[in-house]
C-alpha cells in the first residue's frame, strides 16, 4: 500500500476547485456563521413576499457555501482517516449545521401557519418559480402538521424512536458471533464483510459452512433481534397515526409524492414474472453440475472467465461503451478523467469503497479504490453515472432544484452499468466470456429486482400486521419469510431452515419502505438503456432531460417525461423482456457442464473390485511412466513446455 504522496497527481482529485487551501476553508467557515445569523433575523417576516424572497435568496447562498464546506472536509477526511485535522473539520461543519438547524427551526412552522391563499398566490408568482415544489409541499402536507405543543412532544419522542436501528447496528457489529470456516489447514474468519466472498467461492464446502455459520449466529439471537424489529415497526405505526397518515407506507411515500399504486405494481409484476427467476436457477444447477441447488449455490458464477483491466484500459472501454449517450456525454467523461474529478487508487489511511459527492460550486468528485479488475471497471461506470447526473442537474438548475431525490439516485449509475455490460457482451469473442456477462446481467435481476422486492413484501407484511392489530412475533415473521423464499426460488432451490432466519440480518428493514427503490431503480435503468440502444425516437433526448432535472419536480413525473411510468406495466414488460433475452442467449450458447466445473462438487468414487483394482494398478504404473517421460520431454522441448502450461491454464 503506497503513501498518498507516492500516488501520481493525475490519479488524485483536485480539491483546489472547492477551496484553494485550508486557510480559505477556515475563513469561509467563519463567514458563513454570519450569514446564518442574518437569516435568523427573518423570523416573523415570512408573511411578506419581499422578505420571503430575500430569505430564500440568502438561504440558497449559504446552502451552497455549506455544501462546499462539508464536501471539502469530507473529501480531505477520506484521503487519510487518521488525519485528525480533517476529522476536526468535519466536526466543525457539523456544529455549524446544528446551529443553523436550531436558529432556523422557526421557518417551517411559520410558513405552515400562513393562510393557504397566501401560499397559493406564491405558486402563481414567477419570482418564486424555483421554489414551486417546496411551496406545493407546504400546501399538500398541511393536514399532517401538529400544533406547537404536539410537535414538542413528538420531537422528544423522536429522540429515542430511531434507536431501534442503532440497537440492531450494535448487535450486528458487536454481539453476533460466527463460527469460522474450516479448511484442511486452518480455520478462516467469517463476518459480514467477507461473507459474499465465500458465497462466490468455487469451493462448495466453504460456501456451505459460511452460509450455515453466518445464519447460525443470527439464529442464536433471534428473540432479541425480532423483539427489536417488531418494536421498530410499532414505532412507525405510532408516528404515522399521530401525523394522520393512512399507514406507514403512506407516510414513507408521501415525501416524494409517490402513489401507493406504484409500490404494489412492482410486487405484482415481479410475481407475474417469477418463473424467469426459477428458470435461471435451473440453468445454474445444470451448468454447475450440482445434484441439488442450495441457497449457498445461488451466487456462484456460471463462468470461469477472468482477466485484469487496468484503470487506463477501463477509461478507454467506458468511452466506447457509453458512446450511445452522445458526444457531449463523452466529452464530459474526458473532462472528468483529466480535470481532477477522480481519486483512483488506494493509499495508506484512505477510506475504503467508492462514492460520488456532488459539490455545486465546483463539480462532482468520485472516490475509487481501483485494483485493476473487472469489478473496478463497473464501479467506475457506476460512480461516473452519479457524477454525470449531478453535473447535468447542477449546471442546468439553480441550487434549490439541483439535488435529485433518493428515489432517482441509482438510475443513472445503473444505466451506465447496463450499457457497459451490453458492450462487453457484444464484443466478447469466447463462449465463457459471453456466459460470464450474461450471468452477471441475470444476477442483477436476481439480486436487485427480485430480492429487493421480496424484502419489500416482507416489511409490508410486518407493518400490515401491526396496523391491523394482528399478532406479530418471531415465529410468524420467520415462517412468512420462509414462504417468501419458497415462492421466489421455486422448486429449483432446495429449501432449508437457515434461510427462514435471513431477515434477522437485513439492516434496511429499520428504514421502512426503502428497499423497493432499488428494484424500481434497476427497472427504470434497464428501460432507459434499452430505449437508447434500440434507437427509440427521442429516447436519448429524454434521458438527457432526466439527467438535467435534478429535483425540480416529483420523481415519478420526472421519470414519466423520460419514458418510464412505473404505475403501468409497460416498463416491467421491457425490463423482464431483457431478462428473457439473456436467458435465451444462454440457451443459444448451449451451456452445459464441462470439465472446468467439476470442482463445484466432489465426485463419489466407485468401490474397487479385484478386476478393477488390478486394472487400476496397471494404469497407475502407466501413469507414472507417462509422467516421467513427460518431464523428460518438457526439459528438452520448449514447444512441449508451452503446451503443458497452456493445459495448466
Amino acid at each position: 500500500m503506497k503513501e498518498r504522496k507516492e500516488i501520481k497527481p493525475q490519479y488524485k482529485w483536485d480539491l483546489t476547485h472547492i477551496f484553494k487551501n485550508d486557510e480559505e476553508f477556515e475563513k469561509t467557515l467563519k463567514d458563513v456563521k454570519k450569514d446564518i445569523e442574518q437569516l435568523e433575523g427573518f423570523k416573523g417576516k415570512l408573511g411578506d413576499k419581499k422578505s420571503l424572497l430575500k430569505y430564500f435568496e440568502l438561504s440558497e447562498k449559504s446552502s451552497v457555501v455549506m455544501e462546499a464546506l462539508g464536501g471539502y472536509a469530507y473529501l480531505k477526511h477520506s484521503e487519510d482517516l487518521a488525519d485528525g485535522k480533517y476529522t476536526n473539520y468535519l466536526s466543525d461543519v457539523s456544529n455549524v449545521e446544528n446551529m443553523a438547524s436550531v436558529k432556523l427551526s422557526f421557518v417551517e412552522p411559520e410558513l405552515m401557519s400562513l393562510p393557504e391563499e397566501y401560499l397559493k398566490e406564491l405558486l402563481e408568482d414567477k419570482n418564486f418559480e424555483i421554489h414551486h415544489l417546496a411551496i406545493a409541499d407546504l400546501i399538500r402536507n398541511r393536514k399532517h402538521v401538529l400544533n406547537e405543543s404536539e410537535e414538542i412532544i413528538m420531537s422528544k419522542a423522536g429522540n429515542f424512536a430511531g434507536d431501534f436501528s442503532e440497537v440492531f447496528d450494535n448487535i450486528d457489529a458487536l454481539d453476533v458471533k460466527f463460527k469460522g470456516v474450516k479448511t484442511k489447514n486452518r480455520v478462516l474468519e467469517l463476518d459480514n464483510s467477507n461473507y459474499r466472498l465465500y458465497m462466490e467461492s468455487k469451493k462448495r464446502e466453504l460456501r456451505k459452512q459460511a452460509f450455515k455459520n453466518l445464519h447460525g449466529g443470527y439464529m442464536a439471537l433471534a428473540n432479541t433481534i425480532a423483539t427489536n424489529y417488531i418494536a421498530s415497526v410499532k414505532s412507525d405505526d405510532f408516528f404515522s397515526n399521530v401525523y394522520r397518515y393512512d399507514s406507514t407506507l403512506n407516510m414513507s411515500l408521501n415525501g416524494n409524492n409517490i402513489p401507493e399504486k406504484l409500490y404494489y405494481n412492482l410486487i405484482e409484476n415481479v410475481e407475474k414474472n417469477i418463473k424467469l427467476l426459477h428458470k435461471y436457477y435451473n440453468i445454474k444447477k445444470r451448468v454447475l453440475g450440482l445434484p441439488t441447488m442450495e441457497y449457498y449455490d445461488t451466487y456462484v458464477s456460471l463462468s470461469y472467465y477472468s482477466r485484469k483491466y487496468t484503470y487506463e484500459e477501463g477509461k478507454k472501454i467506458l468511452l466506447e461503451a457509453l458512446k450511445p449517450l452522445g458526444e457531449d456525454y463523452i466529452e464530459l467523461l474526458k473532462q472528468a478523467f483529466s480535470s481532477g474529478w477522480i481519486d483512483v487508487y488506494p493509499n495508506k489511511g484512505k477510506a475504503t469503497g467508492a462514492y460520488c459527492l456532488g459539490v455545486h460550486s465546483a463539480h462532482p468528485y468520485v472516490m475509487l479504490n481501483t485494483v485493476d479488475n473487472l469489478d473496478s471497471v463497473f464501479t467506475l461506470a457506476h460512480e461516473l453515472g452519479h457524477a454525470m447526473h449531478s453535473y447535468y442537474s447542477s449546471t442546468n438548475l439553480p441550487y434549490t432544484q439541483s439535488h435529485y431525490p433518493i428515489f432517482l439516485a441509482e438510475i443513472a449509475s445503473t444505466t451506465n452499468e447496463v450499457l457497459l455490460l451490453k458492450y462487453f457482451y457484444k464484443n466478447a469473442t469466447k463462449k465463457q466470456e459471453k456466459v460470464y456477462f450474461l450471468d452477471k446481467y441475470l444476477s442483477m435481476f436476481k439480486s436487485t429486482l427480485f430480492r429487493q422486492t421480496m424484502f419489500s413484501e416482507f416489511e409490508d407484511f410486518a407493518h400490515k400486521q401491526i396496523e391491523n392489530k394482528i399478532s406479530l412475533n418471531k415465529d410468524i415473521l420467520t415462517a412468512y419469510y420462509g414462504e417468501l423464499n419458497k415462492k421466489y426460488h421455486g422448486k429449483a432451490v432446495n429449501h432449508c431452515k437457515e434461510i427462514e432466519y435471513e431477515w434477522l440480518r437485513i439492516p434496511h428493514f429499520y428504514n421502512s419502505y426503502y428497499v423497493f427503490k432499488y428494484a424500481t431503480g434497476i427497472t427504470s435503468a434497464i428501460v432507459l438503456a434499452s430505449n437508447i440502444l434500440s434507437g427509440k425516437e427521442g429516447a436519448l433526448e429524454k434521458y438527457k432531460e432526466f439527467l438535467s432535472s435534478g429535483g425540480k419536480d416529483y420523481p415519478t413525473e420526472i421519470l414519466k417525461k423520460a419514458g418510464v411510468d412505473l404505475t403501468q406495466n409497460d416498463a416491467y414488460d421491457i425490463a423482464f423482456g431483457e431478462m428473457k433475452w439473456a436467458l435465451d442467449e444462454l440457451k443459444k450458447l448451449k451451456t452445459s457442464k464441462t470439465k472446468k466445473t467439476n470442482y463445484y462438487i466432489a465426485k463419489k468414487k466407485k468401490p474397487k473390485t479385484k478386476k478393477t483394482a488390478k486394472k487400476g494398478a496397471k494404469n497407475e504404473k502407466q501413469v507414472v511412466r507417462n509422467r516421467r517421460d513427460r518431464r523428460v520431454r518438457e526439459k528438452n522441448t520448449v514447444k512441449t513446455v508451452g503446451r503443458a502450461l497452456q493445459r495448466k491454464r
